[in-house]
Order: C-alpha cells, then structure tokens, then sequence
C-alpha cells in the first residue's frame, strides 16, 4: 500500500485479468472545463488534485506505465475529447475486432 492507495502488484493477484482495458483519456483542458463545471460539493479533492500540467503528465504516465502490466490484457486508449460517435466507433471497432481475433483463436 502506497500512501491511502493500493499498489497494483498488491492486488494484481487477486483481479480477473480483462480481455481489454480501455484508458478514457480526456485532456487536460476539458477535464478543467469540466470539473470546474460542476458544483464544489461534486468535486473530490482528488480531482482538483489532478488540475496541473504535472499532475496531468503523472497521471497519464502512471496509466502507460501499468498498460503492459499482466491485469492489462489488450490495452486501448481512447481520446474523450472527440465526439460521442467517433468514440463509439473506436470502441466498436476495437471491440469487434478483439472478439474476431478471440474467435479464431479458439478455432485453432
């Protein structure tokens, strides 16, 4: 345990690996907007925590770090930022094709 969080090799074990984690990356302009959108009572302090170029680098950095980690599986990012039905093509077409490939391979 790091600080009040856990470390993912501490829990890593006892998880179900996914066949596919999807990252939801919203820049850090629009996370601003966002969050300073919403009511103080909405906001954790955590996500004020996250309104610094810094804090936004550590962050994204921390999710590319643990991408290759074996909870992962198959590993997709997808830019929130674009409109909702260019992210559900992305999720589609990922989704889609992540289960053609599981098929094959069962085929095999």
């Amino acid at each position: 345990m790091d600080g009040g969080h856990f470390k993912l090799s501490d829990v890593e074990n006892s998880l179900i690996k996914p066949d596919l984690t999807i990252y939801l990356q919203l820049p850090l302009a629009q996370r601003k907007q966002r969050i300073e959108g919403r009511h103080e009572s909405q906001n954790s302090a955590e996500d004020n925590l996250t309104l610094t170029n810094q804090a936004d680098n550590v962050l994204n950095q921390l999710y590319e770090n643990n991408r290759h980690a074996d909870i992962a599986g198959q590993w997709l990012v997808v830019d929130t930022s674009d409109s909702i039905e260019t992210i559900m093509v992305t999720l589609l077409d990922n989704i889609s094709s992540l289960l053609g490939n599981q098929i094959l391979k069962e085929l095999k």
